[in-house]
């Protein structure tokens, strides 16, 4: 796995704001191999009562507490926190697949925990981690002297930011018409997704992205939707699968008045059905979790996006698109990240490919999107149609995987019927394309682990990793197999007379099966020849390759020419260009 620089700056996809965590407790003797060095401690920033209070308040469950009260009185409120737990001396609680405290341990920080004067328990999550009320200052700042806290931080913030990312651009009216009666996005092309297509449905497999589940975790899908619930889902030339529609117990309801769940979802998997705009993976299932209702997710919809990945992975997603980010400049959302990373490395569900969003618009010192930056997500930004960096769409940096073409105006999108379109530009956009392009790679190789699959999706990209926006742009087509490139690999020179030389097609990692013919009339990979007695002149070979699965024919020519060993030649050698050494 390739890991990202950290930044302890980061962008909310469009709006900024603080998140202010309680420092990570070192209280106490470590234990023996506690502090083991492969494991980070948590980059947490100072925070004090006030600033709780202050983000507390600010949220609508606060309404739980009475009526409003004035900002002087703010302090003399109670605050719901999280509250991670560790053994003593430890750094972490949790890290990536591993919880580091005991069952007996936690049953027993648990219980100190209740009893603690000024707290009340409100919820145990699965990993270590307490959902508290805290009724006074005292209480809080006596808690993060406890050796067994890993973090605090704020179970509510702000809810002033909903309606972010709600409403759709205008749709793009460039995109085409395919043969199946579905509008292309215009985007697709630009990643020779049509070809890949063509070569995945003529293997053994079935059609894009069968057998591939796409959990998208967002914002639910629109009311009254007919092209992403049954039946219309598996309608057309996307029969056989199926979708699922569901929400978060604190979203309660999957369908929304929220489009950005449901054009990430469109995007990525609406039907081939001849009445509206196809989605790229047209045969893969998809489970929809409606888990926030913005693109912003701040600490007030933190614990719902934390159900929302388990619950897509639990119902079988290979694949979490996660098109949202939060607004922070000073810290994280530790379980969100602690989640994210615990079920990557879970052993007892299927693998799974997180793929988050770079953020869009602001990007404060080139900071990109949380979550989107762990290693243990794909991150994804927006890109030009000269695979050129598109700013005020998106941010980039160090931490960015890949890169999707979205333009200045974004991508159309299927809407909630026949004829509706929704536009989906920015890192949002991108990654539902990216979310898309896995899902043809898995379906194309279904035994393949999801670090082959995401590997392959980076090989088919530039071929080297841009400090801005990763490995850039991916080729659907050369992703899945498809014979995107040829050339002839050989000596560059032929420097003596009557010399051997040996030529082989070089397709890449392309699968074929091939069928090959040199201009010589040879058919197989490789040849080998003999190079001029008398004069040395130059020798070209000309090579067609065709890709006997699904029909591509590329072809390629190369020239062996002479060269002069360095010294200067007599007049009557100058055109043979061979010297005596």
């Amino acid at each position: 796995m390739i890991h990202k620089k950290r930044y302890i700056a980061t962008l909310a996809i469009g709006i900024t704001s603080l998140l202010l965590i309680a420092p990570l407790s070192m209280h106490g003797s470590p234990k023996d191999g506690a502090l083991d060095p492969s494991i980070p401690p948590r980059k947490a920033s100072a925070s004090t009562w006030k600033q709780l209070a202050d983000i507390s308040h600010r949220s609508e469950p606060q309404v739980r507490f009475g009526a409003l009260l004035s900002p002087a009185n703010k302090s003399q409120r109670p605050v719901e926190v999280i509250v991670g737990l560790k053994s003593p001396g430890s750094r972490r609680g949790v890290w990536k697949g591993r919880i580091l405290i005991s069952p007996t341990e936690r049953d027993a920080v648990e219980s100190e925990l209740a009893h603690m004067p000024g707290v009340s328990v409100l919820e145990r999550d699965e990993l270590p981690a307490v959902q508290i009320t805290l009724y006074s200052p005292a209480t809080f700042e006596r808690l993060r002297r406890q050796p067994w806290v890993d973090y605090v931080e704020p179970a509510y913030a702000s809810a002033e930011l909903s309606s972010i990312g709600c409403t759709a651009p205008p749709p793009i009216s460039n995109s085409t018409l395919d043969s199946s009666g579905d509008i292309l996005p215009w985007n697709f092309p630009y990643h020779r997704i049509p070809e890949a297509w063509r070569r995945i449905a003529s293997g053994p497999h079935g059609g894009p992205g069968q057998n591939v589940t796409i959990g998208v975790v967002d914002t639910g899908i629109l009311q009254g939707n007919t092209q992403l619930t049954m039946p219309q889902f598996a309608a057309g030339q996307s029969s056989g699968r199926q979708v699922i529609n569901i929400a978060t117990p604190t979203i309660f309801n999957p369908y929304t008045t929220c489009d950005h769940g449901n054009r990430v979802s469109a995007l990525i998997g609406a039907p081939r059905d001849g009445i509206n705009m196809e989605g790229i993976a047209w045969k893969s299932n998809l489970i929809n979790v409606a888990s926030h209702t913005t693109v912003v997710v701040g600490h007030d919809e933190a614990l719902s996006v934390v159900d929302g990945i388990r619950m897509a992975h639990t119902l079988g997603a290979q694949i979490i698109t996660m098109a949202f980010g939060n607004h922070v400049v000073l810290g994280n959302l530790y379980l969100v990240g602690d989640t994210i990373r615990y079920e990557y490395y879970r052993t007892d569900l299927r693998p799974v490919l997180f793929v988050g969003a770079a953020g869009t618009t602001v990007c404060p010192f080139g900071a990109t999107a949380y979550p989107g930056y762990l290693d243990e997500v794909i991150q994804v930004a927006g890109a030009s149609e000269q695979h050129t960096p598109v700013y005020g769409e998106s941010c980039y940096g160090e931490s960015v995987d890949i890169a999707a073409v979205v333009g200045l105006g974004g991508i159309e999108t299927a809407g909630a019927g026949p004829d509706q379109y929704l536009g989906l530009g920015s890192s949002s956009g991108a990654t539902a394309t990216i979310a898309g392009i896995l899902a043809l790679i898995w379906s194309e190789h279904p035994t393949w682990s999801r670090d082959k699959v995401r590997d392959r999706l980076y090989a088919s990209a530039q071929g080297y990793r841009d400090p801005e926006m990763g490995w850039g742009v991916p080729d659907a087509f050369r992703a899945v197999g498809g014979l995107a490139s040829l050339s002839i690999n050989g000596p560059k020179f032929l420097d003596e007379l009557s010399q051997p030389y040996m030529l082989s097609a070089n397709t890449g990692f392309a699968e074929g099966p091939f069928s090959y013919l040199w201009s010589t009339g040879e058919t197989t990979p490789t040849i080998h020849g003999i190079g001029p007695a008398k004069k040395l002149t130059p020798v070209t070979r000309t090579l067609r390759v065709t890709d006997t699965r699904d029909g591509t024919t590329l072809a390629s020519t190369f020239t062996l020419r002479p060269e002069p060993t360095g010294r200067p030649c007599a007049r009557e050698e100058s055109d043979a260009r061979i010297c005596d050494h």
